[in-house]
């Protein structure tokens, strides 16, 4: 149990850290400053690991800790609208966004502390983006290794000097 919860421990400060961090890019960008992360964390302690110690043995696994915790995304309140949840709430085309305002803050956060940049692989990034966030896709690809996917062929013209393999 104290094993669990040390490193535990380590793991959700890590996970804050990394909340905070896309939610400081969000708030900075254009396209993204109304989306809002939350970190929905369990408690793990002495005392909780005692008071599910039952049902974890009738279970076979660890009820509470860190392995439990989740993450949303909302998009922040608008025009007297409530804040709501894009994962139950958000369209296709706001769910899509979600998904790339996460996958741009992995880059800059595996960047910032890896030092190189990583190789992004988007399938089918295009199909339900308006012009404007097709070409914020566009900007952070440049200068990247990127693995594009796309069913559209107009898709291709947005790359001039990729090599395109062609599958039928």
């Amino acid at each position: 149990d104290s094993l669990l919860i040390k490193h535990g421990l380590i793991l959700i400060e890590e996970r804050e850290g990394l909340v905070n961090y896309i939610n400081s890019l969000w708030e900075r960008s254009e396209l993204f400053n109304q989306l809002k992360m939350v970190y929905d964390k369990s408690l793990i302690s002495e005392t909780r690991l005692a008071q599910y110690k039952d049902e974890e043995l009738a279970a076979g696994y660890t009820l509470v800790g860190p392995h439990k915790d989740d993450f949303r995304v909302q998009l922040s309140a608008v025009s007297g609208q409530q804040e709501r949840d894009l994962a139950i709430y958000g369209s296709r085309g706001e769910q899509r966004m979600t998904v790339l305002a996460l996958k741009l803050g992995e880059i800059y956060f595996a960047e910032e502390r890896g030092g190189e940049k990583p190789l992004l692989l988007l399938d089918d990034i295009f199909s339900e983006l308006d012009q404007v966030h097709r070409k914020e896709v566009l900007r952070v690809m440049t200068g990247r290794q990127v693995v594009v996917t796309t069913a559209m062929k107009e898709d291709l013209g947005l790359f001039a000097e990729a090599k395109v393999i062609e599958l039928e």
